[in-house]
């Protein structure tokens, strides 16, 4: 397989997993396509996966995904040896190395921007963070470098509001222009190295904005650029007195003092308990700003000690709070592939596997779209492991094994095998382990109810698969009679018309109500009611299943899942009073100096600690509220998208249709519709 592809940082992991599919290890390498001679890449050093004892795909793609790895990069003076090696050279002249010392540096903000470690601030700005009141940020070149922009919108949100001067995107402009200039004049020997420094600098920096731009709830400002009356710095001017001033001498000093006209301007406009802060590295920056009476929030500058010759691992505590953070490793390749051009993931042991992701190059082409999506050109080099190989695996989900486009024979499908309970009573019902999609097992019912008649032909086309497959699906409905078979064609039953009218209405405990006349669930939903509250569900004790039913345990609320903690069963359903009592009490046990809660951490701890749906919550805390049992305030207009990976799969009807959607927990307009509040306070009515 040899093709460039257009592909997104989740479409890449299936590509990633082909390449780590035979060894942990793998080495990860770059290339400035003008810059470098052909076929010369810098390696970067090697990533280390840590997947289950088990290699089966779906536990690599889970440690990618998750950042279960640990990534060794060689020291600077190894790297400044191959920089030499890579770059085209001039005749007769050597390399400077503070030339090199200067590209070295650049990759310190790499680990940064990726979250693998955090920038230093001033002892003094650290104490006060996470900020607990609206707080403005003025951003300067440097903190969009070097990652402290990205830090600061992932850690210190919902608080802090951002803005960046319309100078620091001229900076940015210009630097990608000297990058251009130096790439058409086919450079070599020092003005090669210049030209990675402006290729590193200016399409990281660009990158930066684009993605708090297009990828981020972040709230974001530009305030216009004051042109005037500084215009000397970019053009000649007979103005005696302008000229008296000397500003275009240096144009370093006119762009600090823009920065810091943006941050007095707001600092005016703002009420005077509002907080702003200068976000900079630039000592000269900051001690102007601390003379004009504004704060910097200083961090220091980044260099070859924190990225070279270091061990990063992919997940990472959170600065101001016990929970994890993880860094994907396609974040890593978006990342580096932006910057340098080229990003390439190489297998070191096995059959070769090779992944290139490119980011420019003379023949590819770019359109707005790519950036609005998030899209790289990928090219993946090797073998690709057999269906056989996948099928091994036998925790293997449904969303990776039934969209392969392959006709299977009935015995290459392992059978359904029941699952008994620890006591093996005869009067429970066995669950069978059956494995399918459960958004199209919903749209196989609605159609069905629709058309009370579909071909074999038409059901494999609703379903959207072409093999054998679809036995799955008939023995979930068969197992309660919702579907009659005959003359190769399913007929629709009054038991699945019961089950299409509670989908549509999108009530949760009638859809489970009406799932109970299937053997399956009802199989199910007895397993997971000997579940104890506040103890964790093993999944893979499902098997292959394990994708399908806890999905289908999420949108009838039998459980819910609480990322980086366990799938846990949500059977409790309160009155309102008790619900009153637990909610609030949740409320005062989470809350810490300040009144407010993120309302993702307290729908989780209402799943993981009280056994509660977050749909059954939702639900009580509007009744409550409207029946005057207690007050909700909520705040924070910027949804936390830090924590996206915190979800709940919910039923929905989407233009007339049924599906099953998404929710984010943490982002606010789940607790509330129509509203993005990220933060709550709760309190009794008197």
């Amino acid at each position: 397989m040899n093709s460039l592809v257009l592909k997104s940082k989740v479409d890449i992991l299936e590509d990633i997993t082909h390449v780590f599919s035979e060894s942990p290890r793998c080495c990860i390498s770059i290339r400035e396509n003008t810059a470098f001679q052909p076929s010369k890449f810098l390696p970067l050093g090697i990533i280390t996966l840590y997947s289950r004892e088990s290699q089966a795909l779906t536990h690599i793609r889970e440690a990618i995904n998750l950042g279960m790895f640990e990534w060794h990069t060689p020291t600077a003076d190894e790297t400044s040896v191959e920089i030499k090696r890579s770059v085209k050279p001039k005749p007769r002249k050597s390399l400077p190395d503070h030339e090199i010392s200067s590209i070295l540096n650049i990759f310190g903000s790499v680990a940064i921007r990726t979250h693998l470690r955090h920038p230093v601030f001033d002892a003094h700005a650290l104490r006060k963070m996470p900020f607990t009141k609206p707080t403005t940020l003025v951003c300067d070149t440097s903190a969009i470098l070097s990652g402290a922009l990205n830090f600061t919108s992932t850690y210190l949100i919902p608080a802090v509001r951002i803005k960046v001067p319309g100078v620091v995107h001229m900076e940015l402009v210009n630097m990608a222009d000297r990058f251009l200039k130096l790439m058409r004049s086919s450079p070599a020997g020092v003005q090669a190295l210049r030209l990675l420094s402006a290729h590193f600098r200016s399409q990281s920096g660009q990158r930066v904005l684009l993605q708090h731009e297009l990828h981020s709830a972040v709230e974001m400002e530009h305030p216009f650029l004051l042109g005037n009356p500084l215009r000397a710095a970019f053009q000649k001017d007979d103005d005696t007195e302008l000229q008296g001033l000397q500003l275009s001498v240096s144009i370093t000093s006119y762009v600090d003092r823009m920065i810091l006209e943006t941050a007095r301007q707001h600092r005016l406009q703002a009420t005077t308990d509002h907080q702003l802060l200068l976000l900079t590295s630039d000592q000269g920056l900051a001690r102007m700003a601390l003379a004009e009476g504004i704060n910097p929030l200083y961090f220091q500058s980044t260099n070859r000690d924190t990225f070279w010759g270091q061990h990063f691992t992919g997940v990472n505590y959170h600065p101001f709070t016990e929970n994890l953070h993880s860094t994907s490793i396609p974040a890593i390749l978006w990342d580096l592939a932006t910057m340098a051009g080229t990003a390439r993931l190489e297998s070191t042991d096995g059959p070769k596997r090779t992944l290139e992701v490119w980011a420019t190059r003379s023949d590819l082409p770019w359109l707005p779209q790519h950036s609005r999506e998030d899209l790289l050109w990928t090219e993946y080099f090797g073998s690709i492991p057999t269906p056989s190989s996948r099928s091994t695996d036998p925790n293997q989900s449904d969303a990776q094994t039934a969209d392969d486009d392959i006709e299977l024979d009935d015995t290459e499908i392992p059978s359904p095998r029941p699952m008994q309970s620890d006591s093996h009573r005869s009067s429970e019902p066995s669950l069978l382990l059956l494995s399918f999609r459960v958004d199209r097992m919903i749209a196989l019912i609605d159609e069905l109810d629709t058309q009370q008649e579909l071909s074999v032909v038409n059901v494999l086309k609703t379903l959207g698969i072409r093999s054998v497959r679809a036995r799955e699906y008939r023995r979930f409905l068969e197992s309660g009679n919702a579907v009659s078979l005959r003359d190769d064609s399913w007929f629709a039953t009054p038991v699945l018309r019961s089950i299409a009218v509670a989908v549509r209405g999108r009530n949760m405990h009638e859809f489970r109500k009406s799932l109970r006349s299937l053997q399956v669930f009802r199989a199910l939903e007895a397993h997971f009611s000997k579940c104890e509250v506040g103890s964790g569900i093993p999944l893979d004790q499902f098997g292959r299943a394990r994708t399908s039913y806890s999905a289908l345990a999420e949108i009838t609320g039998l459980g819910a899942r609480v990322y980086g903690s366990g799938f846990f069963a949500t059977p409790r359903t309160p009155d309102n009073a008790q619900f009153c009592s637990i909610a609030i009490e949740t409320y005062n046990h989470l809350r810490g100096a300040s009144d407010w809660v993120a309302t993702g951490q307290w729908l989780e701890s209402l799943v993981s600690k009280e056994g509660i749906h977050p749909e059954t919550a939702r639900r009580k805390l509007q009744t409550c509220s409207e029946q005057g049992l207690l007050k909700r305030i909520t705040e924070g207009s910027t949804p936390q998208t830090a924590y996206d990976r915190h979800t709940l799969r919910v039923l929905d009807v989407a233009q007339g249709t049924p599906v099953v959607r998404t929710v984010y927990l943490y982002r606010g307009d789940f607790l509330i519709p129509g509203k993005a509040s990220s933060s709550i306070k709760l309190e009794r009515s008197d």
